[in-house]
């Protein structure tokens, strides 16, 4: 990506194992799209069943589904959403994700 450019072209698509020190299950990938000073945009793929466990950020992320459905939990509430839906993981609030069909979303994280 070129200094200054807020597109990036780059294939960078990467398959995680673990987040925050958890080990994830099943397939999860993840593309930053955008990466400014404080925020990141990322597209992340879940297949069935993958799941990330309970963990927390120091920073804000909210989150689009482009499609399937998934089931959350954010600082004890769970939450199923689908197509369409969004979500806000406030900081340092810890919260899972589980793919109940084969999923993707945007994930914007506020650094």
């Amino acid at each position: 990506m070129k200094q200054g450019s807020n597109v990036n072209t780059e294939k960078n698509s990467v398959e995680i194992e673990e987040v925050e020190g958890r080990k994830v299950e099943g397939k999860i990938v993840t593309k930053t799209l955008i990466k400014t000073g404080n925020i990141t945009m990322l597209k992340i793929t879940f297949e069935k069943e993958a799941y990330i466990p309970p963990h927390r950020h120091s920073f804000e992320t909210v989150g689009y589904v482009l499609k399937g459905k998934l089931k959350l939990e954010i600082g004890g509430e769970e939450k199923t959403v689908k197509e369409g839906d969004t979500w806000v993981h406030p900081r340092k609030t810890i919260h899972s994700t589980k793919a109940i069909t084969p999923s993707e979303w945007i994930e914007v994280r506020i650094h």
